[in-house]
């Protein structure tokens, strides 16, 4: 009896799931003793043959589960939902391998592209020997506090006095501060070490602005204290420097050191040629179209002495430059990262040429009287970020196809009113 009740239940169960089947455009009644599990309207289905079914359970609705056994028939075919064969795996795959990336793969250990920026700061003797022979008063130009000289008015000859006030309108940073970027590729990548190529650049500018200006509450008597520009003079001195080098990166193990959220972190140690520095020393003297109270010999003065301030010297030279430091690294996407550096490094800059001439010391601080060559060593703390670009992770099989069996399954009898009373 109970088994009767089983089969009863089966068939409505058929029945019920057999009308949505057919509402989402599946023919099933062509088909010798098909049954059907429950495919909602608008869903893929795929067919298997008995064969491939009977292992495999069919959920119809929750908590009820139809065995592929009790489904019987030479030409029976399962009608199963879309979303569902595709997670069956190789056994009902129709479509051909299953590819994904490899999650193993790290680019950083395959030749990868850097495109990064940095900052720098610390000791620059070449800026700091042209500070110190900026002009810091009068008498670096050569004048006088005030001058004496008789005009004119009328039939009477004055005597006028003309005092003369220095200012520092824009003295130079106090810090030496740049901004290199560069561009690196690592043609040799391996598990525990990488060994990088890089091109860098950047360039340093300071500058100094001060004038000279006339009292006028001396030369126009009566009047509120006041100051007439007279020479604006300004320097400016800039450094740039082009270099080609490598480094060589060795990671540290997990088991002695790592930073929170990073992927590789590395002791680093480089070398780099700078086989072109520019060094540049402007220098501009701009004087006013007319002198206030029309003062020529003031003007033809200070006009004078502004003439010896105004060049514009440049010179070519190279250097050399090393670092040593740390860098971790840490990955965005499969073939893509960041990587943070800190170094100390040092940086040697010589060999400069002007038209052939060596230039030298005094070219740049004219007070230093030195005939010496110019040359310019410094220390530096550097901080470098890189954008990281490697290849794309390789795919992988996940799922292939596999041969369907084409050997018919034992049919099972009918269940009939002699084999159900036989079995009791």
């Amino acid at each position: 009896m109970p088994e009767l009740i089983a089969y009863s239940r089966l068939i409505l169960m058929c029945f019920t799931i057999a009308a949505p089947a057919q509402h989402a455009g599946r023919v099933t009644d062509h088909l010798p003793h098909a049954d059907t599990t429950n495919v909602m309207p608008g869903e893929s289905a795929v067919a298997l043959s008995e064969g491939e079914a009977d292992s495999l359970p069919v959920e119809d609705s929750p908590g009820t589960r139809i065995s592929a056994d009790s489904l019987h028939g030479k030409d029976s075919l399962l009608i199963i939902p879309k979303q569902a064969h595709d997670t069956l795996g190789d056994a009902v795959s129709e479509s051909g391998p299953v590819y994904a990336a490899d999650t193993s793969y790290r680019f950083w250990q395959k030749p990868f592209w850097g495109f990064g920026a940095g900052w720098s700061l610390g000791s620059f003797p070449l800026f700091d020997l042209w500070k110190d022979g900026l002009p810091d008063s009068l008498g670096s130009f050569a004048l006088p506090a005030s001058v004496v000289f008789s005009r004119i008015a009328g039939v009477d000859t004055l005597t006028d006095t003309v005092a003369f006030v220095y200012r520092a309108r824009e003295q130079p940073d106090a810090y030496s501060i740049n901004f290199p970027i560069a561009v690196s590729y690592t043609p040799y990548a391996a598990t525990k070490q990488r060994l990088s190529i890089d091109a860098t650049f950047f360039f340093m500018l300071k500058s100094f602005v001060a004038s000279v200006q006339v009292d006028t509450s001396i030369t126009l008597p009566g009047t509120a204290t006041a100051f007439e520009q007279l020479v604006e003079y300004s320097q400016r001195l800039t450094l740039y420097s082009f270099s080609l080098g490598a480094t060589y990166k060795q990671h540290i193990s997990t088991k002695y050191f790592t930073i929170t959220n990073s992927d590789v972190t590395s002791i680093n140690a480089g070398v780099r040629v700078h086989p072109l520095s520019i060094v540049r020393l402007k220098t501009t003297a701009d004087m006013p179209g007319s002198m206030p109270g029309g003062y020529k010999s003031v003007y033809t003065l200070i006009g004078t002495q502004a003439d010896g301030y105004a060049s514009d010297a440049l010179g070519f030279g190279a250097g050399v430059s090393w670092r040593i430091g740390m860098t971790s690294l840490r990955r965005l996407e499969n073939a893509s990262g960041i990587e943070a550096g800190i170094y100390y490094a040092g940086q040697w800059f010589g060999y400069f040429y002007d038209g052939g001439e060596r230039i030298v010391r005094s070219d740049i601080n004219p007070q230093a009287g030195s005939a010496k060559a110019l040359t310019s060593l410094s220390h530096r703390f550097v901080l470098e970020f890189q954008l990281l670009k490697g290849k794309r992770p390789p795919q992988i099989e996940v799922a292939s196809p596999s041969p369907r069996s084409t050997a018919p399954s034992p049919r099972k009898e009918p269940v009939t009113d002699e084999t159900e009373k036989a079995d009791r």
